[in-house]
């Protein structure tokens, strides 16, 4: 015979189960996707204060490796900044703040121009532009589905 104790820890594992194969699965919301959940965060900030809020309070500021995830930002706001900057003041050389390769482009037409020389920062408006980090703008954020999991499994 299994104890009430025993039944209620049952369900609560089974529960936590539930809601995390219903996360991974990306059923939750439509800017879900299976590794990363993003957020737009509408106090406008400069960059370095939107990236270290980003940091401190999800993962990081949004990076963006496909057209797909592309469209999800595009779904929560229209613009705010995200996690590409350029690594060297003045180059062509461009990173994303989470450490991964720079592949996937969306430029807009005649950028990035780097046009009042400072232009280190990148704006999400549809398509990408260079902007000076000092622009206080909303932000995309994102947050890693495995950090997610981890705090359901955790929380009881």
């Amino acid at each position: 015979m299994v104890s009430v104790e025993g039944f209620l820890d049952c369900c609560t594992t089974m529960k936590k189960i539930a809601l995390a194969a219903f996360l991974i699965a990306g059923l939750c919301a439509p800017t879900l996707s299976l590794d990363t959940e993003h957020f737009v965060i509408s106090d406008n900030r400069n960059w370095d204060d939107a990236h270290s809020n980003c940091k401190n309070k999800y993962t990081e500021l949004s990076s963006i490796y496909d057209e797909q995830e592309m469209e999800v930002l595009q779904t929560l706001s229209k613009k705010g900044w995200i996690g590409l900057f350029r690594a060297v003041s003045n180059s062509n050389i461009w990173n994303w703040t989470d450490g991964t390769n720079f592949s996937f482009q969306n430029w807009d037409v005649h950028q990035p121009d780097n046009s009042v020389g400072s232009e280190n920062c990148v704006v999400e408006n549809g398509w990408w532009n260079d902007y000076f980090c000092g622009v206080h703008l909303p932000s995309f954020c994102s947050q890693e589905m495995r950090k997610m999991v981890e705090w359901l499994l955790i929380v009881k």
